[in-house]
């Protein structure tokens, strides 16, 4: 399945797909305009993280609370209207030093949810016929900002050269969020990141070994 635009391919393990996005990214809905080192960091980042980071937005936005009564027509009347007006930004710094794998290369920095209007219109128009193809779907986007901003700094402020969005699928019926802590999730995210680089710093080291 493609981490992108979520449609099946015959693409068996990591290094068939990545076979396989040549040929694939052409047609992929979800492929950015942009195709520099940014931003196949940023695509090889949400592969791995997405999920936490939608849970997040979908837990922010009490989706469970305000429409788990609705019937999958009713929310996707109501939903549309709200998907089509935020996503959530997740700002990212560069790690010194990484170790292999593209994702390990940047970790979180903080996260807000903000409007669509934010963005360029080109990019927001691509986002609304993403929206509208795959709902029930939320938007992430992904900046990377200097690295000597500090965690909990004003960073509302600082403004990302350029934001990568990918639009995610998620199901309906809802999950019961209402007894999930934001922080928790992030925490979470976080806790991944750091295991990733341990597991690839070991990998590293029993490399060089042999």
């Amino acid at each position: 399945m493609c981490a992108i635009c979520l449609k099946d391919h015959s693409s068996q393990n990591a290094a068939c797909q990545k076979k396989d996005w040549r040929v694939h990214k052409g047609g992929c809905m979800n492929s950015p305009e942009s195709d520099g080192p940014a931003f196949h960091t940023i695509r090889s980042y949400d592969f791995r993280f997405m999920d936490g980071y939608l849970s997040f937005a979908l837990t922010r936005l009490e989706l469970w609370r305000r429409y788990h009564h609705l019937t999958r027509e009713d929310f996707l009347k109501e939903w549309s209207q709200i998907a089509g007006l935020y996503f959530l930004h997740v700002y990212l710094v560069r790690v010194k030093n990484p170790p292999p794998g593209r994702f390990n290369h940047v970790q979180y920095h903080s996260v807000r949810m903000s409007s669509l209007f934010y963005l360029v219109p080109s990019l927001r128009e691509r986002i609304q016929q993403r929206l509208e193809a795959r709902s029930p779907a939320f938007t992430i986007g992904y900046s990377i900002i200097p690295g000597d901003i500090n965690e909990g700094e004003e960073y509302i402020h600082v403004q990302p050269k350029q934001v990568e969005a990918f639009v995610h699928t998620f199901r309906f019926p809802l999950a019961d969020t209402s007894n999930i802590d934001l922080t928790d999730i992030l925490r979470g995210v976080a806790y991944r990141e750091t295991a990733y680089r341990e597991e690839a710093c070991q990998k590293a080291r029993d490399g060089k070994k042999k």
